[in-house]
């Protein structure tokens, strides 16, 4: 049996709280309810917001792109750090690092202040940012710690 075939099951939630990451740029992001004004709801999506001219703040039109490659980076370094044991305290670091900058630009992204009227609220992206990167970082920080204890 090679290293790369011992895994735990605590080392694979990463993978679904990377996995949760990525969904969630396909989620709203944004909710906006004109039904007392023009009788409609819709929601925009993550896959939407930086096509669209919403708004035209920089970074707030790309945050569910980047938590997306974000994603997408935890789950390379978690694979990495599966099948190269000697990988598993810097890679285990680098997820740490990248779910922080992920909840931080989710956090931006919600004290923005966009929000000025009373018609748009948060829509499920978001919360599926913020839970995917609290589940990589509370795992990460698990492994790696037990990859410095060992």
């Amino acid at each position: 049996m090679t290293e790369c075939n011992k895994c735990e099951k605590i080392s694979e939630l990463v993978y679904i709280g990377a996995v949760i990451m990525i969904m969630a740029f396909f989620a709203a992001w944004i909710s906006m309810d004109l039904s007392s004004s023009l009788g409609i709801k819709f929601d925009v999506a993550g896959t939407t917001m930086m096509t669209s001219d919403f708004d035209d703040k920089g970074l707030f039109d790309y945050t569910p792109l980047i938590v997306c490659i974000l994603g997408i980076l935890i789950f390379v370094f978690s694979a990495v750090s599966e099948c190269k044991p000697n990988t598993k305290k810097i890679m285990g670091i680098l997820n740490i690092v990248i779910a922080i900058v992920a909840i931080a630009l989710s956090a931006y992204f919600m004290v923005d202040d966009v929000f000025d009227a009373s018609y748009s609220s948060f829509g499920y992206g978001i919360y599926l940012s913020i839970v995917g990167s609290a589940i990589v970082l509370i795992i990460a920080a698990y492994e790696t710690y037990k990859a410095f204890k060992s």
